[in-house]
């Protein structure tokens, strides 16, 4: 179930980048905005499972299944804010990574704030999915359900 929970907003997610990379009065930039889209969600997938490495406990199911719902948790609070993104205004002092990215994208702090959402969700995605794995693989002991789960 929290696999299933997930991927209903993976996949939904990729759509959205292609929307969220274009800024009206830069057409130029879409391919660029939309590659780095893509970079912050790596990035994000990257660092989620590392971060929740030291917390994961095979042996106690309970902590893994926590894990994945904060998984969760990240990925339904970057999506709320993404739909914010419009009406929040924030200094850059508080901020120091996002001038950097308001540089690369026409100086839109909309699409700067966007990528910092994007790097939430692929931290959130990746511990969701990584955990709900793990638990699968721990719960479940012969290895051929494990794989037909797969094929469902």
């Amino acid at each position: 179930l929290i696999k299933a929970s997930g991927a209903l907003s993976l996949g939904s997610a990729d759509v959205l980048n292609v929307s969220l990379s274009h800024i009206q009065e830069d057409d130029d930039g879409d391919e660029k905005r939309l590659g780095i889209l893509f970079a912050m969600t790596g990035i994000g997938c990257l660092i989620g499972p590392i971060a929740t490495e030291k917390i994961a406990d095979l042996r106690n199911t309970r902590v893994m299944i926590c894990a994945s719902i904060i998984g969760i948790a990240f990925m339904t609070t970057s999506f709320a804010l993404i739909s914010l993104a419009d009406s929040i205004q924030m200094n850059f002092p508080h901020f120091p990574i996002l001038p950097l990215l308001c540089a690369d994208s026409g100086g839109s702090f909309k699409f700067a704030f966007v990528c910092f959402c994007t790097f939430l969700r692929g931290v959130g995605s990746s511990i969701m999915w990584v955990n709900s794995t793990l638990l699968l693989q721990v719960r479940i002991l012969h290895t051929h359900t494990y794989i037909y789960s797969f094929n469902i």
